[in-house]
């Protein structure tokens, strides 16, 4: 009876995980647009937006992707491409109040980070990972109106290119009033 009992926690813990679990990464660091749309296999129309900075952007709710996720649900994901190559996937989550979703997320996903020592809910702020050959960043901010939470995931062999486009962007934002 034990034995049994066991086994059905197992099962229960481990689809539970498995619901949960969302890869919003669909392609590859460097794939082309054309690999992301043959991942997201005519299951939802792709518009590449491009924009003045050579950059093109494919934005996705994380729904579409991942179904029903209690930490990732009303979130959309950003794909940008330079070059036709991807180099930034981004997920960003508006909330009226800051609920660490995200934040949740994040610390599943790469490991906690050292907070002041106040609930998650109350961070402002952002952190780093380095996890394998990907850069991560976690951000929580409050905007006019609500609650922003975003995590941004770059491949080190493109974080000196997504630097530069980054840097067009801010010098165009200094030139806006």
């Amino acid at each position: 009876m034990k034995k049994i009992l066991l086994k059905i926690l197992i099962l229960y813990f481990t689809l539970g995980s498995i619901a949960n679990a969302c890869n919003f990464v669909i392609s590859s660091f460097g794939s082309t647009k054309e690999q992301l749309e043959k991942k997201i296999d005519n299951r939802f129309p792709v518009n590449f937006i491009p924009n003045q900075f050579g950059g093109e952007v494919y934005y996705i709710p994380v729904e579409m992707l991942c179904g029903e996720n209690k930490l990732l649900n009303g979130s959309m994901v950003h794909y940008l491409f330079l070059d036709n190559k991807l180099i930034e996937v981004k997920i960003e989550k508006f909330s009226f109040k800051n609920e660490a979703n995200l934040m949740n997320y994040a610390i599943k996903e790469f490991g906690d980070f050292n907070r002041p020592n106040i609930s998650k809910e109350n961070f402002r702020g952002n952190n780093f990972w380095n996890k394998d050959v990907k850069e991560i960043e976690y951000v929580s901010t409050d905007i006019e109106g609500g609650h922003l939470e975003l995590i941004a995931i770059v491949s080190k062999l493109y974080s000196i290119q997504l630097n530069k486009y980054y840097e067009e962007v801010g010098k165009w934002l200094d030139t806006q009033n």
